[in-house]
C-alpha cells in the first residue's frame, strides 16, 4: 500500500489565512456552491482537500474534478463544481460532505473533520488522489481555482490543473481520465474522434476531435441521402454570441478543425462577444437571450448585433431564418435564435434545449 502525506500542519496555517466568512451559511446545490467570489477563498481550499481525500480512500485514485465557474451569474459571482468520476454530478453522499466542511467555522475544526475522513476510510486507502481542475474566464477564477489546487497538492493528490475551459471539458477529462472513452468514429464517416489517441493528445484536444467527429459523422448519414453528391458552394454559417467568456477560444478551434470540411456542408462558426469584449454575461449569453427574449448586444465588430441579424435577412429568402446561438459563460448552455421577417413584419424566435432535442430527434429519424 502506498503511503500518501498529508500536510495537515501547513493545511491548518492556510485555513487560518482563509477563513470561513462570518455568519454565511453556503448551500452545494445543482450548480455546486456559488455566490459573491469574495466569500469563496476559503470554500476553495478547503474542496481542493476534500475531493482529493475522496479520491485517494473511497474511489482508489481515479479522478475527480473541480470546475470553478459560476456559469450564467454576473461577473463578480463565481463558484466551485465537482466532477464525480464518471463525469456527471457530484454523488449525494459527497454533496453533504461538501457542505459540512464548507460550513465549519474554524481551522482545527476542519483539520479533525478532514482526518475523521483518513481514519474511517484508512484500510481503503491504496492510490494518491488525483483532481483535475479547471477556470473560466472571470478575473478571480485562476486565484480561487489555485486554493483548491494548494488543497489537494497538502493532502497528497496528483493534479492536472487544465487552465481555461469550459465545463463541458473539464467533465470529459475526468470521465476520459478514468478510462471511459467515446468510440472511434470510422474515417469513412468523417470522424476525427477516436478514444485511442496519441499519447501528445490532450484531454482537451480529443474532447474538440470527438465534438467534430460525431458531427461530421452525422452529418455524413444525411450527406448521403442526397441524389447530387451533396457538395455544396456556400456552407452554412452560425454566429455565435459566446457571452463574453471561455467559449470563445473553443468555437474557434472547432472552427478551424471542421474547416476542412465545408464543401460537405460542415457548418462555419463565427464567434463574436469573445473574452474582454464586454462584460460577463452582459446584455448577452444564453441566459439573457432565453429570459428577455432579444438578441443579444454584440460588443466588437463591425454592427450591433440586431443590425447583423437585418444584414442577414436581406441574404435569404422571406421563408428562411438565419442562424445564430448563444453560449452561457461557462459555455455548458446554449440556444438558437434567428430574426424572421414575414409580411413586412419581423419576429425574434427561439429554440431552447427541447426544440434542440426534437430538431435533432427528426433529423435521425429522417
Amino acid at each position: 500500500m502506498t503511503m500518501v502525506s498529508h500536510d495537515m500542519k501547513r493545511l491548518k496555517v492556510l485555513l487560518e489565512r482563509y477563513p470561513k466568512p462570518e455568519g454565511v451559511q453556503l448551500a452545494y446545490g445543482t450548480a455546486g456552491f456559488r455566490c459573491s467570489a469574495n466569500l469563496l477563498p476559503s470554500v476553495f481550499l478547503r474542496m481542493g482537500c476534500l475531493v482529493a481525500l475522496l479520491s485517494e480512500v473511497h474511489v482508489q485514485g481515479q479522478a475527480i474534478g473541480i470546475m470553478c465557474t459560476a456559469s450564467h451569474n454576473q461577473e463578480g459571482d463565481n463558484g466551485i463544481k465537482i466532477a464525480d468520476v464518471d463525469g456527471g454530478m457530484l454523488r449525494p453522499e459527497w454533496e453533504s460532505l461538501a457542505a459540512v466542511l464548507a460550513n465549519i467555522d474554524n481551522a482545527d475544526q476542519v483539520v479533525h473533520f478532514l482526518s475523521k475522513i483518513m481514519m474511517k476510510n484508512h484500510s481503503r486507502a491504496s492510490n494518491r488522489g488525483c483532481v483535475h481542475v479547471g477556470f473560466d474566464s472571470r478575473s478571480h477564477s485562476p486565484f480561487l481555482s489555485n486554493l483548491a489546487v494548494m488543497g489537494a497538492t497538502i493532502m497528497g493528490a496528483d493534479v492536472i490543473n487544465h487552465g481555461l475551459v469550459t465545463t463541458p471539458i473539464l467533465h470529459h477529462c475526468v470521465y476520459q481520465a478514468n478510462g471511459h472513452c467515446v468510440k472511434a468514429i470510422p474515417k469513412s464517416l468523417g470522424g476525427l474522434a477516436s478514444c485511442m489517441a496519441s499519447g501528445s493528445s490532450t484531454g482537451v484536444e480529443i474532447y474538440l476531435d470527438i465534438i467534430c467527429g460525431s458531427y461530421l459523422a452525422l452529418l455524413e448519414t444525411s450527406i448521403k441521402n442526397h441524389q447530387d453528391g451533396s457538395i455544396v458552394d456556400s456552407p452554412p454559417r452560425i454566429v455565435v454570441d459566446c457571452a463574453c467568456g471561455i467559449g470563445a477560444p473553443f468555437i474557434d478551434k472547432i472552427n478551424e478543425r471542421l474547416m476542412a470540411y465545408r464543401n460537405r456542408g460542415a457548418v462555419e462558426l463565427i464567434a463574436i462577444n469573445k473574452i474582454g469584449e464586454g462584460t460577463l454575461n452582459e446584455a448577452c449569453g444564453a441566459e439573457f437571450v432565453q429570459k428577455k427574449q432579444l438578441p443579444p448586444t454584440h460588443f466588437s465588430g463591425l454592427q450591433h448585433f440586431p443590425s447583423l441579424q437585418e444584414k442577414e435577412l436581406t441574404r435569404t429568402s422571406i421563408s428562411e431564418v438565419n442562424r445564430f446561438a448563444s453560449l452561457d459563460g461557462d459555455a455548458d448552455r446554449i440556444v438558437f435564435h434567428y430574426l424572421r421577417k414575414r409580411k413586412n413584419l419581423k419576429s425574434f424566435g427561439l429554440i431552447d434545449g427541447d426544440k434542440i432535442a426534437a430538431l435533432v430527434a427528426l433529423f435521425v429519424q429522417n
